[in-house]
């Protein structure tokens, strides 16, 4: 399954399904590329409280394409660094010694992974706590 496949199965990742959906990227995150995709995907309850109803179609791609690196990266390969996304603004991802993941934004939110290396034949994706914002 590519990564819409992927995030469609899973129950957790419902309120995300719908997001992409409303911003219009399900054909965008079924491409495949040379290098694939690492979706962070928030969890249904990072969405609680999150109300995506009042943002603009660009403006939830924006969010959406921030949860999304242009390579795929398994969670034994995470690094810790600043990393490009999808939309072009950067994310701050932590690795501690303990080997937890946390990926701070623009905004100085952070989240931390939940569940990892959910594989697709399009790239991977990582659940995280927290949706995250490519804006200060």
């Amino acid at each position: 399954q590519d990564i819409v496949g992927i995030v469609s199965k899973r129950y957790g990742l419902q309120s995300l399904e719908d997001a992409v959906v409303q911003a219009n990227l399900v054909s965008t995150l079924q491409q495949d590329t040379q290098e694939g995709y690492t979706v962070f995907a928030p969890s249904n309850a990072a969405f609680e409280g999150v109300d995506l109803s009042s943002l603009s179609e660009q403006e939830l791609q924006d969010i959406l394409t921030y949860h999304v690196l242009p390579t795929e990266v398994l969670s034994g390969d995470i690094t810790e660094g600043s990393f490009e996304t999808v939309n072009g603004a950067t994310v701050e991802i932590a690795v501690t010694s303990e080997g937890a993941v946390t990926l701070t934004d623009q905004a100085g939110n952070t989240a931390t992974v939940t569940t990892v290396d959910l594989d697709g034949t399009n790239g991977v994706v990582h659940i995280i706590d927290a949706v995250l914002s490519p804006t200060q």
